[in-house]
Formats: C-alpha cells, sequence, structure tokens
C-alpha cells in the first residue's frame, strides 16, 4: 500500500494569499495507508464526508469522476485511512486523507507526470479538502498526492522544484503541544490584512522577506536564508502575536536575540508544530531541551 507522506509550508504561511511565492516539501516522518481492518469506528469517520461527496455529485458538481459507491462499500467492508499525522498541527492531515481519496477512487486520475494538468489537478483535490476546512487552496492535497517539493507562485502557477541535498542549516520543528484549526486563523490574518496599513507592510514587508527566503533556500544560501527567516521571525513576533502562542513568545524572542536559531510559524499558526532553523543543530537541540524538537530539514 502506498505512503501518503505529510507535508511542511516551509514558506508561504499566510502570506501567498497577499501575493507571495510558497515552498512546500513533504515530510514522511509522518504519514497514513488505506488499511482494511473490522474497526466500524474508524470507517465511521470518514462517512460525513462520503456524504458531501455525494450531495456534490447529485448535483454534477464533482470536479473530477470519484467512483463513490465504491467508496461507501471500502468503508462497509472496513477499509480506513490509518494515519499518524497530528491533526491540527499544520502538516497536512486532511491533504494527505484527500490525496489517498482521490487516488484510490477517482475513475481517471491525473498521474503526477501530468504536470501541464497541475493546475487542473489542484482545484478537484481542494474541492475534497474544502469539506475540513470550508474552503482549500488544494495546496497540501496536493503536495501529498505529488510527494515531491512545490513552489507555488503568485497567480497559482505550480512547479515542481529540485532542493538542496543538504548543508549546514537546518530546519526543524517545535512542538507546542496544542493542536489548532486553521479556519479561524486564516480569518483572523485576512481581517488584519483587510487594515490598509497593515495590509500594506504585509506585502512590501513580510511577503518580500518569503520570497528572498524562498530564493536564498533554493540557491542554498545559506547565510542569506538565515538572515531571511530572521526578518521573518521578527516580523511575525511583532506583528502577528495572536499567531504565536504566549508562553512560546519567550523562547521566539529569546532567538532572536541570539544568533542561534530562529523560529517562524508552520502553517497558520496558533499552535500544532512551529518551525525553527539553526547553523547548529546539536547546540540548538541542547538549548532547547526543555521542548521536543525534531529536524525537518534536512532529513538522515
Amino acid at each position: 500500500m502506498r505512503h501518503y507522506a505529510s507535508k511542511i509550508l516551509l514558506f508561504g504561511e499566510h502570506t501567498i494569499n497577499r501575493g507571495s511565492q510558497a515552498l512546500a516539501i513533504p515530510y514522511p516522518v509522518f504519514g497514513g495507508v488505506w488499511q482494511c481492518e473490522h474497526q466500524p469506528s474508524a470507517a465511521q469517520d470518514l462517512r460525513p464526508l462520503l456524504a458531501h461527496l455525494e450531495d456534490l455529485q447529485a448535483q454534477n458538481a464533482l470536479l473530477c469522476p470519484l467512483q463513490l459507491a465504491a467508496f461507501r462499500a471500502d468503508l462497509e467492508a472496513g477499509w480506513h485511512f490509518a494515519a499518524n499525522i497530528p491533526v491540527g498541527y499544520g502538516l497536512g492531515s486532511s491533504g494527505a486523507l484527500c490525496a489517498a481519496i482521490y487516488e484510490r477512487f477517482c475513475a481517471h486520475p491525473i498521474r503526477p507526470e501530468e504536470t501541464s494538468r497541475l493546475g487542473e489537478l489542484r482545484q478537484a483535490l481542494a474541492q475534497i479538502e474544502s469539506f475540513f476546512h470550508g474552503s482549500s487552496s488544494g495546496v497540501d492535497p496536493l503536495i501529498c498526492y505529488l510527494n515531491q517539493p512545490l513552489l507555488i507562485q503568485p497567480g497559482g502557477h505550480i512547479q515542481i522544484v529540485k532542493i538542496p541535498e543538504g548543508g549546514p542549516l537546518v530546519f526543524f520543528l517545535l512542538d507546542t503541544g496544542m493542536a489548532r484549526s486553521t479556519g479561524p486563523l486564516v480569518q483572523y490574518f485576512l481581517q488584519k490584512c483587510a487594515d490598509p496599513p497593515f495590509g500594506n507592510r504585509v506585502t512590501r514587508e513580510l511577503a518580500a522577506y518569503n520570497d528572498l527566503a524562498i530564493a536564498a533556500f533554493l540557491q542554498a544560501e545559506w547565510e542569506h536564508l538565515f538572515a531571511d527567516v530572521s526578518d521573518i521571525s521578527r516580523f511575525q513576533l511583532e506583528e502577528l502575536p495572536g499567531m504565536i502562542p504566549d508562553h512560546f513568545q519567550t523562547v521566539w524572542q529569546q532567538g532572536l536575540q541570539g544568533n542561534l536559531y530562529r523560529l517562524k510559524l508552520c502553517g497558520a499558526g496558533g499552535g500544532g508544530f512551529m518551525l525553527g532553523c539553526t547553523m547548529d543543530w546539536a547546540q540548538t537541540q541542547s538549548v532547547l531541551s526543555d521542548f521536543v524538537l525534531q529536524k525537518a530539514y534536512p532529513l538522515g
């Protein structure tokens, strides 16, 4: 059975809604697979989603030909999606599930090598995932389906990219121990952006820092990247404190005051994982020994 990896949005959290680029990578440490066991409670979890898709099908509104009768039969037979992706942590738990549903039940799925149809594929996956969030960009399930790093550019153009195999800089995840819901955080950000001075700063400063960081990362310019992440980290702490749990703002500030590590939002923020970067992974593990950390990039 295929393993559907989770994902990490390295750059572009929220600013993708303000015209910046975004860069996401698969994260195979967490993932999910289809399993068949007689566990009605596990199968029951997918029935509301199935009913939602059946409603769309009845309205002739589905964007891809899903075989929903087969989906229902599999659920009744005990098939379910077994995953260890923490929910509400920014790693694409719903994205992996939607990718798995699409590949298993779409009558004519778009294949990963059909790169000219990535926009169409993204829309179909977004429609499935919208059940969970009210709306979806489709990026999370697309990453989980393709299992390749993706650069998402303004206007929705998607490009499969090759990322550096490794270097002195390490990205890591810091576990806040707090699940969160994506939708309210996105609304919080959009409401703040409705204030013209703040919205202009996001577009002029934060989105620019984000694009510089992506360029530095793809070109393996590690010193420049650490500086760009520093700018992102400082902006988020000063301008978006509501997205950083109160009792983690101190460790965030301590990172900015030294030269060892930096923290930034991982996806929507508000809890789940925070994303960090450092040029000295061993020392960072020692300094942050009170927290649960795990390497995000490079793996191995």
